[in-house]
C-alpha cells in the first residue's frame, strides 16, 4: 500500500519599511517544489478482443474527424470559388 509520507513545511515572515522608489513595481516571487508529486503505474490486463475494439474505436474516430475536416475544407473551397467566380471576392 501506499503511505504518504509526512508533510513538512516552512514558513517566513519578512518585513519591510522601505519606500518604493518611482516607477518601481512591487513583485512576490513564489518558487513551487514539483518533486513530492507521486505517479502511480498500476499494470492490467485486458482480454484481446477488448484491445481489439479499443483499436477499432480510435481507428474510427480518425477516420470520422478527417471526412469532418475534409467535408468542411471542400464548402468552404466551393464557397470562395463560388465568390471569385461572381466577382464579389475582395
Amino acid at each position: 500500500k501506499w503511505r504518504s509520507p509526512t508533510v513538512v513545511s516552512y514558513g517566513y515572515v519578512g518585513h519591510s519599511n522601505n519606500i518604493q522608489k518611482a516607477g518601481e513595481v512591487p513583485t512576490v516571487r513564489i518558487n513551487y517544489d514539483i518533486l513530492p508529486i507521486v505517479v502511480q503505474v498500476k499494470e492490467k490486463s485486458q482480454a484481446l478482443y477488448h484491445f481489439i475494439t479499443q483499436l477499432c474505436a480510435i481507428v474510427g474516430g480518425v477516420f470520422t474527424v478527417a471526412g469532418i475536416v475534409a467535408s468542411v475544407m471542400d464548402k468552404g473551397i466551393q464557397a470562395v470559388t463560388k465568390k471569385q467566380s461572381l466577382g464579389k471576392l475582395g
